[in-house]
């Protein structure tokens, strides 16, 4: 599990993007991954945890790291 805030401005619109975009691609590599979990955004945050094979979740856990939308 993980906290983390945005890097982008806030609207509606930015935001549903931003987030469809990662649901998107959650939804097309997680289950090859045996990737499970919950994303939720609230109070400008961004809250994930993540379920599966541990060396799988480290993996995908250092791609959202290193992913500049958020901090």
């Amino acid at each position: 599990m993980y906290l983390s805030r945005p890097t982008f401005s806030f609207t509606q619109n930015s935001i549903q993007d931003e987030i469809g975009s990662i649901l998107n691609k959650a939804r097309k590599n997680n289950p090859e991954l045996e990737i499970t979990g919950c994303l939720m955004f609230t109070n400008k945050c961004f809250l994930q945890v993540l379920e599966g094979p541990p060396e799988k979740v480290q993996t995908i856990f250092e791609q959202i790291s290193a992913d500049p939308r958020h901090h």
